[in-house]
């Protein structure tokens, strides 16, 4: 699977226009994920991870809008907003184990 930064350009926002003089967003708004105690319990979790710690996750989602617009000022503009179902997560990230898993002769 191929895995894209989300990240945004320093000054960019996720309307292609430049960001309100207000604290910098790293990423759009609307990706990130807030799993409360029920959520955590589903995924069992027993212990949490660290703070700064990354995890692989995989998530089913469910297409619930597409939208394309077309204007003379702003050009196409397309819009893809997707529900998620059902997740998981991982292992966490090891990019040693990572390398081995992908390009092992085994």
């Amino acid at each position: 699977m191929k895995m894209a930064s989300m990240k945004m350009a320093p000054g960019e926002s996720e309307y292609g226009m430049m960001a309100e003089p207000m604290k910098p967003q790293e990423y759009p708004y609307g990706l990130k994920l807030c799993l409360k105690e029920g959520s955590i319990a589903k995924l069992g979790l027993s212990e949490l991870p660290a703070v700064g710690e990354e995890i692989m996750i995989t998530a089913k989602v469910k297409v619930v809008e597409v939208c394309e617009e077309e204007s003379e000022d702003r050009g196409v503009e397309r819009e893809l907003e997707l529900q998620i179902t059902e997740m998981g997560f991982g292992d966490k990230m090891d990019s040693k184990k990572a390398a081995e898993k992908l390009y092992s002769k085994g």
